[in-house]
Protein backbone atom coordinates (compact mmCIF):
# COMPACT_ATOMS: atom_id res chain seq x y z
CA UNK A 1 0.00 0.00 0.00
CA UNK A 2 1.73 3.31 -0.86
CA UNK A 3 1.74 6.70 1.03
CA UNK A 4 -0.31 7.84 -0.87
CA UNK A 5 -3.56 5.73 -0.04
CA UNK A 6 -2.28 5.93 3.83
CA UNK A 7 -2.77 9.13 3.53
CA UNK A 8 -5.79 9.07 1.77
CA UNK A 9 -6.66 6.34 4.59
CA UNK A 10 -5.76 9.01 7.16
CA UNK A 11 -7.85 12.22 6.06
CA UNK A 12 -11.16 9.76 5.45
CA UNK A 13 -10.78 9.10 8.98
CA UNK A 14 -11.06 12.42 10.08
CA UNK A 15 -13.68 13.30 8.61
CA UNK A 16 -15.47 10.34 9.86
CA UNK A 17 -14.44 11.44 13.39
CA UNK A 18 -15.19 15.50 13.02
CA UNK A 19 -18.37 14.84 10.97
CA UNK A 20 -20.17 11.57 12.70
CA UNK A 21 -21.88 12.86 15.83
CA UNK A 22 -23.46 15.15 13.38
CA UNK A 23 -24.71 11.89 11.43
CA UNK A 24 -26.58 10.39 14.59
CA UNK A 25 -29.91 11.24 15.57
CA UNK A 26 -30.15 13.57 18.44
CA UNK A 27 -31.49 13.86 21.50
CA UNK A 28 -33.59 16.87 21.72
CA UNK A 29 -33.88 18.92 24.62
CA UNK A 30 -37.22 20.67 25.92
CA UNK A 31 -36.60 21.43 29.25
CA UNK A 32 -34.12 20.67 32.19
CA UNK A 33 -35.10 23.82 34.56
CA UNK A 34 -31.73 24.23 36.16
CA UNK A 35 -31.14 28.11 35.51
CA UNK A 36 -34.43 30.04 35.12
CA UNK A 37 -36.83 30.04 38.67
CA UNK A 38 -40.48 30.80 38.58
CA UNK A 39 -42.53 30.67 41.33
CA UNK A 40 -46.62 30.83 41.21
CA UNK A 41 -48.75 30.40 44.78
CA UNK A 42 -51.90 30.54 45.99
CA UNK A 43 -51.52 31.35 49.67
CA UNK A 44 -54.53 33.09 51.75
CA UNK A 45 -53.49 34.51 54.99
CA UNK A 46 -54.74 33.71 57.99
CA UNK A 47 -58.33 34.94 58.38
CA UNK A 48 -59.13 35.62 55.31
CA UNK A 49 -59.79 36.66 52.39
CA UNK A 50 -60.10 33.47 50.52
CA UNK A 51 -58.50 32.19 47.02
CA UNK A 52 -61.82 31.87 45.19
CA UNK A 53 -62.60 29.10 42.85
CA UNK A 54 -61.15 29.52 39.57
CA UNK A 55 -58.36 32.01 40.15
CA UNK A 56 -55.49 31.68 37.95
CA UNK A 57 -52.03 33.34 38.32
CA UNK A 58 -49.39 33.49 35.00
CA UNK A 59 -45.28 34.32 34.45
CA UNK A 60 -43.65 34.19 31.31
CA UNK A 61 -39.76 34.05 32.03
CA UNK A 62 -36.55 34.02 30.00
CA UNK A 63 -35.44 30.90 30.54
CA UNK A 64 -31.71 29.61 28.38
CA UNK A 65 -32.73 26.43 28.93
CA UNK A 66 -35.74 25.88 27.69
CA UNK A 67 -36.19 25.00 24.01
CA UNK A 68 -37.85 28.53 22.74
CA UNK A 69 -35.81 29.87 25.56
CA UNK A 70 -38.41 31.09 27.18
CA UNK A 71 -41.01 29.53 29.44
CA UNK A 72 -44.78 29.98 30.54
CA UNK A 73 -46.25 29.04 34.00
CA UNK A 74 -49.82 29.34 34.39
CA UNK A 75 -52.38 28.18 37.53
CA UNK A 76 -56.02 27.68 38.11
CA UNK A 77 -57.42 26.88 41.50
CA UNK A 78 -60.34 24.48 40.77
CA UNK A 79 -62.08 25.22 44.26
CA UNK A 80 -61.63 27.82 46.68
CA UNK A 81 -58.35 27.60 49.28
CA UNK A 82 -59.15 28.93 52.52
CA UNK A 83 -56.40 29.13 55.03
CA UNK A 84 -56.98 26.66 58.47
CA UNK A 85 -54.70 25.62 60.90
CA UNK A 86 -52.71 23.54 58.22
CA UNK A 87 -52.08 26.60 56.25
CA UNK A 88 -53.60 26.28 52.83
CA UNK A 89 -50.87 26.62 49.97
CA UNK A 90 -51.05 25.55 46.25
CA UNK A 91 -47.63 26.16 44.88
CA UNK A 92 -45.90 25.69 41.82
CA UNK A 93 -42.15 26.59 41.59
CA UNK A 94 -39.26 25.70 39.02
CA UNK A 95 -36.00 25.21 40.82
CA UNK A 96 -33.87 22.96 39.10
CA UNK A 97 -37.19 20.88 38.49
CA UNK A 98 -40.75 21.49 38.44
CA UNK A 99 -42.81 20.95 41.98
CA UNK A 100 -46.38 21.29 42.06
CA UNK A 101 -47.67 20.86 46.27
CA UNK A 102 -50.96 21.10 47.14
CA UNK A 103 -51.69 21.24 50.85
CA UNK A 104 -54.71 19.14 52.79
CA UNK A 105 -57.61 21.09 50.24
CA UNK A 106 -55.73 22.94 47.90
CA UNK A 107 -55.91 21.50 44.00
CA UNK A 108 -54.55 23.52 41.09
CA UNK A 109 -54.20 22.96 37.46
CA UNK A 110 -50.81 23.43 35.66
CA UNK A 111 -50.02 24.71 32.60
CA UNK A 112 -46.18 24.89 31.29
CA UNK A 113 -46.07 25.96 27.24
CA UNK A 114 -42.68 26.29 25.60
CA UNK A 115 -43.56 28.98 22.40
CA UNK A 116 -41.23 31.26 22.23
CA UNK A 117 -41.06 35.19 23.30
CA UNK A 118 -44.92 35.27 22.79
CA UNK A 119 -45.73 38.14 25.32
CA UNK A 120 -48.17 36.47 26.70
CA UNK A 121 -50.46 37.45 29.16
CA UNK A 122 -52.68 34.66 30.30
CA UNK A 123 -52.29 31.16 30.20
CA UNK A 124 -54.55 30.47 27.55
CA UNK A 125 -51.92 32.14 25.00
CA UNK A 126 -50.35 29.98 23.13
CA UNK A 127 -48.27 30.85 19.97
CA UNK A 128 -48.75 28.34 17.98
CA UNK A 129 -45.79 29.40 15.72
CA UNK A 130 -43.51 30.28 18.49
CA UNK A 131 -41.02 27.83 18.33
CA UNK A 132 -40.42 28.81 14.65
CA UNK A 133 -40.86 24.92 13.18
CA UNK A 134 -38.81 22.60 15.78
CA UNK A 135 -37.77 18.84 14.40
CA UNK A 136 -38.70 16.66 17.34
CA UNK A 137 -38.22 13.47 15.17
CA UNK A 138 -34.52 14.47 14.61
CA UNK A 139 -34.30 11.64 12.70
CA UNK A 140 -35.93 8.83 14.67
CA UNK A 141 -37.00 10.38 17.98
CA UNK A 142 -40.32 8.66 18.84
CA UNK A 143 -41.76 10.17 21.59
CA UNK A 144 -40.91 12.72 24.86
CA UNK A 145 -38.96 11.28 27.75
CA UNK A 146 -39.57 12.51 31.38
CA UNK A 147 -37.63 12.79 34.52
CA UNK A 148 -40.43 12.22 37.13
CA UNK A 149 -38.77 12.44 41.01
CA UNK A 150 -42.61 12.28 42.56
CA UNK A 151 -46.03 11.78 41.19
CA UNK A 152 -49.16 11.12 42.98
CA UNK A 153 -51.78 8.54 42.14
CA UNK A 154 -54.10 10.03 39.88
CA UNK A 155 -51.75 12.75 38.65
CA UNK A 156 -52.93 13.35 35.24
CA UNK A 157 -49.62 14.56 32.60
CA UNK A 158 -50.87 15.62 29.15
CA UNK A 159 -48.82 16.99 26.14
CA UNK A 160 -50.57 19.14 23.51
CA UNK A 161 -48.10 19.30 20.46
CA UNK A 162 -48.89 22.14 18.00
CA UNK A 163 -47.55 22.02 13.96
CA UNK A 164 -46.85 25.64 12.89
CA UNK A 165 -49.60 25.08 10.96
CA UNK A 166 -51.83 24.95 14.39
CA UNK A 167 -53.00 21.48 14.10
CA UNK A 168 -52.58 20.12 17.26
CA UNK A 169 -52.39 16.67 18.78
CA UNK A 170 -52.40 15.59 22.45
CA UNK A 171 -50.79 12.20 24.62
CA UNK A 172 -51.56 11.86 28.11
CA UNK A 173 -50.79 9.49 31.36
CA UNK A 174 -52.95 8.89 34.41
CA UNK A 175 -51.11 7.21 36.91
CA UNK A 176 -52.50 4.55 38.47
CA UNK A 177 -50.30 4.01 41.54
CA UNK A 178 -47.23 6.37 43.14
CA UNK A 179 -44.40 7.70 41.03
CA UNK A 180 -41.01 7.58 42.80
CA UNK A 181 -37.72 8.49 40.93
CA UNK A 182 -38.80 6.68 37.13
CA UNK A 183 -38.67 7.83 33.72
CA UNK A 184 -41.65 7.84 31.85
CA UNK A 185 -42.17 7.89 28.28
CA UNK A 186 -45.00 9.49 25.76
CA UNK A 187 -44.96 8.04 22.53
CA UNK A 188 -45.46 10.50 19.53
CA UNK A 189 -47.76 7.28 18.11
CA UNK A 190 -49.74 7.85 21.07
CA UNK A 191 -51.19 11.03 19.96
CA UNK A 192 -54.98 12.08 19.66
CA UNK A 193 -55.86 14.70 17.51
CA UNK A 194 -54.94 16.78 14.45
CA UNK A 195 -52.25 15.01 12.17
CA UNK A 196 -49.09 17.21 13.75
CA UNK A 197 -45.96 17.62 11.44
CA UNK A 198 -43.66 16.58 14.73
CA UNK A 199 -40.51 17.90 12.16
CA UNK A 200 -42.36 21.54 12.29
CA UNK A 201 -43.20 22.03 15.80
CA UNK A 202 -44.32 25.43 16.77
CA UNK A 203 -45.18 25.36 20.67
CA UNK A 204 -45.60 22.49 23.26
CA UNK A 205 -47.39 22.94 26.39
CA UNK A 206 -47.46 20.56 29.44
CA UNK A 207 -50.81 20.09 31.77
CA UNK A 208 -50.76 18.81 35.37
CA UNK A 209 -53.81 18.48 37.37
CA UNK A 210 -54.83 15.40 39.69
CA UNK A 211 -56.81 14.89 42.87
CA UNK A 212 -57.20 17.13 46.04
CA UNK A 213 -53.87 17.64 48.00
CA UNK A 214 -52.17 16.15 44.84
CA UNK A 215 -47.73 16.72 44.10
CA UNK A 216 -45.87 15.98 41.10
CA UNK A 217 -42.41 16.74 40.78
CA UNK A 218 -39.82 16.34 37.82
CA UNK A 219 -36.57 17.32 36.31
CA UNK A 220 -35.70 16.80 32.65
CA UNK A 221 -37.95 16.78 29.50
CA UNK A 222 -36.64 15.75 25.89
CA UNK A 223 -37.72 14.11 23.01
CA UNK A 224 -35.48 11.18 22.25
CA UNK A 225 -35.67 7.33 20.57
CA UNK A 226 -35.37 5.34 23.95
CA UNK A 227 -34.44 1.94 21.67
CA UNK A 228 -32.31 3.47 19.71
CA UNK A 229 -28.31 3.57 19.94
CA UNK A 230 -26.96 5.75 23.12
CA UNK A 231 -25.69 9.19 21.84
CA UNK A 232 -22.24 8.99 20.66
CA UNK A 233 -18.98 10.16 22.95
CA UNK A 234 -18.20 13.76 21.37
CA UNK A 235 -14.37 13.10 20.66
CA UNK A 236 -12.78 16.56 21.38
CA UNK A 237 -11.00 18.28 18.90
CA UNK A 238 -7.36 18.00 20.84
CA UNK A 239 -8.49 14.17 20.92
CA UNK A 240 -9.20 13.73 17.37
CA UNK A 241 -6.12 16.14 16.34
CA UNK A 242 -4.18 13.80 18.39
CA UNK A 243 -5.42 10.55 16.83
CA UNK A 244 -4.67 12.42 13.69
CA UNK A 245 -1.01 13.40 14.32
CA UNK A 246 -0.28 9.18 15.34
CA UNK A 247 -1.63 8.40 12.20
CA UNK A 248 0.62 10.95 10.24
CA UNK A 249 3.44 9.81 12.46
CA UNK A 250 2.98 6.22 11.16
CA UNK A 251 2.99 7.31 7.43
CA UNK A 252 6.11 9.09 8.07
CA UNK A 253 8.05 6.66 10.04
CA UNK A 254 6.89 3.97 6.85
CA UNK A 255 8.50 6.43 4.08
CA UNK A 256 11.80 6.67 5.89
CA UNK A 257 12.08 2.63 6.38
CA UNK A 258 11.27 2.17 2.65
CA UNK A 259 13.81 4.75 1.48
CA UNK A 260 16.55 2.99 3.83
Amino acid sequence: MDIKHHKKMIATAFLALMAGPQLQAAIVGIDNFDQTTQLLQFNPPPGGPTIAAGSTDFNEAQAPEAIGTFRDLFIQTDQEIAFNDSGEIAVVSTQGQVQVANTVNSQVNVAITWDGNDAATTGADVDTDGLGGVDLIDGTNTGLLMDIDFADLGVDLTFNIWDTSGNVASVSRVFSSQVQNEQVFFAYSDLVGDSVDLTNVGAIQLLASGPQAYDVDFSLLQSINPDGPPPPTPVSAPATLTLVGLGMLGVTMTARRRKR
